[in-house]
């Protein structure tokens, strides 16, 4: 598990930006238990093409969550994410 102090960020919410990338094949999602596979859509060797995104109780952490979001193009979404849902903004909690 990531350091506390950071937010997690709903599972939801990064598979549905993994899929709007399209950089993954659609069909190719897989869930099993806490964890939700995808096969990313290009020609290199497939145990390079292989993503997995693991959650804990339907939240993603810090870490995994900042990584696949600059994979897939999307941090300026999970930024704004979480300044709407977890009143965070530029490395610390803010007060509304």
């Amino acid at each position: 598990m990531g350091d506390p102090y950071y937010p997690t960020v709903d599972v939801a919410f990064i598979v549905q930006k993994i899929l709007d990338s399209k950089k993954v094949i659609p069909e190719s999602k897989f869930e099993m238990g806490r964890t939700t596979t995808f096969v990313m859509a290009n020609d290199k060797p497939m145990h390079k093409r292989h993503v997995t995104v693991r959650h804990f109780d339907g939240q993603i952490n810090f870490e995994q969550a900042t990584g696949k979001a600059i994979l897939f193009g999307f941090m300026g979404d999970l930024l704004e994410w979480y300044e709407e849902n977890r009143d965070w903004k530029e490395g610390g909690y803010i007060n509304k």
